[in-house]
């Protein structure tokens, strides 16, 4: 008797014996047997090694504007050389027309009224500048103690500073200095009709595009605390002390003051002018600031907020105060005293271009080697953020050259249960013999190199986390794995559903694209220098991550349990009756 008739029909029987044998990788081939009605259902499953090429490619110079994350500092790799990152950022008023200083134009100020006697010579005259580039950071939770100016104990949030790469204790130079090249918006080559884009290799400071220096501070370190802005004391509340009262907290970031006596002479002193009149004639007038670093005692590189970096001025001016003298009663202004105010003039690049400049040290005989290898089988490939490195690949064949080709893998009617690429790193070689500590990139990103798009396992995988980008798309994967000794031994991907579309439904066996990534979230892409014609991208979230690392290729000379290739995992079903 058949107890399992009309309770788990035929094919359901198949389906939970294929998710018993998928969850046991270790034999290559499994048989089972399914009796239903007398009749034997055997089907055995397997592991396939298809073959895959690799080739290293070196990008040419990136498109750095218009990005919400930037590059500022230097890091180095000892096996990949140095790298060095510098902004270069318009800057724009936050009310960009009809722009007033004090609480009259300077219109108002020259003509006066004899009917409003408060209609005087303002005198704006600067009190501070200073610049704020947050870093990317979070609260950890806890608090810690730190001194008022008046003596009082405050209470401070304690942050850990996110996507630092290097020595945060560095100490380093950094310096701020005005930008005398113009950004425009539009390109003259295109009739002004498209954006004009600015590239990684753009430097503003080599090319002399640099005015006055309005900043300069040796022995720079990186303050991971929070910003706390106390009170002035009250001169005229002798009984209290108000420098204790907490103002304003800021998380943490690069603050400097800047060089009064510039933002007075081009800023406030041109009230009324032409040259600030509106937002185009003022960043044709004030073009931006360049900000660069040098000296390090050890390197740093910093990922920075820019989205959220300004310049803030706060000025005097002068002001007739009436006393508190209720207007029914007197018109008399009987003291002149000093108005405060301030202003804030954004760097964001959603307000203005801003751009970073990568200048990096020559590669190593290795690497440019491997550029210019056309072996799609090699022993080691490279790949690294910024203006760097990607590796092309093609899965089953590069011109029918491979052993087994995607048409004879097709014919053998598999029905595919997981197919990876597992990268497996050379450690030795990147390591240059224990010279190179520099940190590993912690995920890489693979893509359809021909539609600049990710594969289809990507949108498939439910494990989306747009908070924490290292537990997002755990599923299709890359993310870097350990050993005992924290050193990195892999990344593997999942690709099932790009295997299955190519041998079931007849998708093109297009090139794949593989990157460091920063976030995995991020899939945008950005423009490459035309060096030949075409029109090529790259990931953002490669740009945006310095690092790199060696790869294992699928040469014949690499062992065997690290060589590169694509793993298959099939069903070969096959009904027989007895």
């Amino acid at each position: 008797m058949n107890t399992n008739k009309g309770i788990f029909p035929k094919g359901l029987l198949l389906v939970v014996a294929l998710m018993l044998v998928a969850c046991d990788k270790d034999f290559s081939t499994i048989g089972a047997d399914v009796f239903e009605d007398g009749d034997i259902v055997s089907f055995s499953t397997g592991k396939f090694d298809a073959d895959v090429f690799v080739y290293t490619r070196a990008l040419s110079p990136v498109r750095t504007d218009d990005q919400p994350i930037y590059q500022l500092g230097s890091y180095n790799d000892v096996y990949f050389g140095k790298t060095q990152a510098t902004i270069a950022s318009q800057m724009t008023l936050t009310a960009p027309n009809n722009i007033r200083f004090g609480s009259f134009t300077q219109e108002q100020e020259d003509e006066g009224d004899v009917d409003n006697a408060s209609i005087i010579q303002e005198n704006e005259t600067i009190k501070r500048v200073f610049i704020d580039i947050p870093f990317f950071a979070r609260i950890s939770g806890d608090t810690e103690d730190v001194m008022a100016p008046n003596g009082e104990t405050v209470s401070s949030n304690v942050y850990e500073l996110d996507s630092i790469f290097g020595n945060q204790e560095a100490f380093f130079d950094i310096k701020v200095e005005e930008l005398t090249f113009y950004l425009r918006d539009l390109d003259p080559d295109t009739d002004f009709q498209q954006a004009q884009e600015y590239f990684s290799n753009q430097d503003f400071v080599a090319d002399g595009h640099v005015g006055q220096t309005l900043a300069s501070e040796t022995m720079y370190q990186i303050n991971g605390k929070e910003v706390l802005i106390f009170d002035e004391d009250d001169p005229d509340t002798p009984d209290a002390d108000e420098s204790g009262n907490v103002q304003s907290r800021f998380s943490p970031r690069i603050r400097l003051d800047l060089d009064a006596n510039f933002f007075q002479q081009n800023l406030l002193d041109n009230e009324g002018s032409d040259l600030i009149t509106n937002a185009n004639n003022f960043k044709e007038f004030l073009r931006g600031v360049i900000i660069s670093t040098s000296n390090f005692s050890e390197d740093v590189l910093m990922l920075l907020n820019f989205p959220e970096a300004n310049i803030t001025v706060e000025y005097n001016y002068d002001v007739w105060s009436d006393n508190d003298t209720p207007s029914d009663e007197s018109d008399d202004f009987v003291d002149l005293q000093s108005g405060e105010a301030s202003f804030e003039l954004s760097l964001s690049p959603i307000d203005n271009n801003v751009v970073n400049t990568y200048i990096r040290d020559p590669y190593p005989t290795a690497v440019t080697d491997a550029i210019i290898s056309t072996d799609g089988k090699p022993e080691n490939f490279f790949v690294k953020g910024g203006e760097g490195l990607f590796a092309e690949i093609k899965l089953f064949d590069e011109d029918d050259d491979s052993t087994v080709n995607l048409d004879e893998v097709k014919n053998n009617g598999w029905l595919i249960n997981e197919a990876n690429l597992t990268f497996y790193i050379d450690q030795e070689t990147l390591t240059n013999g224990g010279a190179n500590t520099a940190a590993e990139p912690r995920r890489l990103y693979l893509y359809d190199i021909t539609r600049d798009i990710p594969l289809f396992d990507y949108f498939l995988d439910p494990t989306v986390n747009t908070i924490n980008a290292d537990d997002s798309r755990t599923i299709h994967g890359g993310k870097i794995e350990f050993d005992d000794d924290g050193k990195g031994t892999r990344y593997k991907i999942r690709l099932t559903e790009h295997v299955n579309n190519l041998l079931r439904r007849d998708s093109t066996n297009v090139r794949l694209g593989l990157v460091v990534t920063s976030d995995i979230n991020l899939t945008g892409n950005v423009s490459m220098m035309d060096m030949t014609n075409d029109e090529a991208t790259v990931p953002f979230g490669s740009v945006i991550n310095p690092l790199g690392t060696v790869l294992h290729g699928s040469s014949d000379d690499v062992p065997e349990d690290v060589r590169l290739k694509l793993e298959i995992f099939y069903t070969d079903p096959n009904e027989s009756n007895n």
